[in-house]
């Protein structure tokens, strides 16, 4: 038995809790909102323990789901954010400002569609 057959498994059994323990979570576009940066069907790894800024794609908490949204302001009381495709979101136009323990993380990486696979930010 060569030494790569035992270390390849439990480095791709170990990298789910690894990432977890980071703070790196997957998270699925709903909607056209933010198109042309994203579209419905991408999915996303966010990372909780990064800054956050204007400009930022982020992930947020509201009610029983998840949002992917830009961020258009942030203030001591919570953030504004708004979907890029101004005229199919629902967003804080509509919903008012999201409190700062809304967030849930911020995009760095679209990892499907592979052909649209990369960096994000």
């Amino acid at each position: 038995m060569k030494k790569s057959d035992v270390i390849f498994p439990l480095i791709c059994a170990s990298l789910p809790l690894f990432l977890l323990i980071c703070g790196v979570s997957a998270v699925r576009v709903d909607g056209n909102s933010m198109l042309p940066a994203l579209s419905d069907g991408d999915v996303l790894l966010c990372l909780k323990r990064m800054g956050i800024s204007r400009g930022d794609i982020a992930v947020f908490s509201l009610k029983d789901s998840n949002i992917v949204k830009r961020v258009a302001d942030i203030s001591g009381d919570g953030f504004r954010v708004l979907g890029d495709n101004r005229e199919y979101s629902i967003d804080s136009r509509i919903f008012g400002r999201l409190p700062l323990s809304a967030f849930k993380g911020r995009v760095i990486l679209r990892i499907y569609p592979l052909s649209k696979a990369g960096r994000i930010g």
